[in-house]
């Protein structure tokens, strides 16, 4: 029997296919990654915090396939991540077979204050892990950084901040005062929006 030229060709495309698989690294582990794997859970734990946060609650949910694809581009030889050869090997493990080792933790960030007046409100997303300069420190993957607003400090919120500043630089903050600082700081925004 006489193959047609459409069965040729479509043979052909299967086979390339095939190829540029083998080439290219196949299926990626996460499509054979156990869905109950350590990875998973460790991503769903995180999703079901963000649900909960003020920022987090409206940004996409966090998959594994980002979670590994951030740990391949830091294993990449380009990367300047510093991390001890454990560290390394458990990371490899999390990418091939879904493993969490218990000090691994993926967190999230939702702001940055760069300078003494500007604010950015974002959705930070890391995978912290051991290592970095320190001995016993560790050093952050990031996974997602999304930039989603910016504003400056208005004048009787950066006079608060200042001060706040000042009192932490003499060591007479503890946690108590962070909590009514952070009222405070929100009463002098909604002062600074009224002027």
């Amino acid at each position: 029997m006489q193959a047609s030229k459409f069965q040729i060709l479509g043979l052909t495309f299967a086979i390339a296919l095939s190829a540029a698989a083998l080439v290219f690294g196949g299926p990626s582990h996460s499509q054979s990654r156990d869905s109950g794997s350590e990875l998973e859970r460790a991503v769903q734990a995180f999703n079901h915090q963000a649900a909960d946060n003020e920022i987090g609650k409206d940004q996409p949910p966090l998959t594994s396939e980002a979670v590994v694809a951030a740990i391949r581009w830091n294993l990449s030889p380009s990367s300047s991540l510093v991390i001890a050869d454990g560290t390394r090997e458990a990371l490899k493990n999390v990418v091939d077979q879904g493993l969490w080792p218990q000090d691994f933790e993926l967190e999230s960030l939702t702001g940055y204050e760069p300078d003494d007046r500007t604010v950015f409100t974002v959705w930070s997303v890391r995978l912290r892990v051991p290592g970095g300069p320190h001995n016993n420190g560790t050093t952050c993957i990031r996974i997602r950084e999304d930039m989603l607003s910016s504003r400056i400090m208005g004048p009787a919120e950066m006079e608060l901040v200042q001060e706040f500043q000042r009192r932490m630089q003499a060591g007479k903050v503890g946690s108590f005062e962070r909590q009514q600082f952070l009222q405070e700081r929100q009463q002098a925004m909604e002062k600074d929006r009224a002027r």
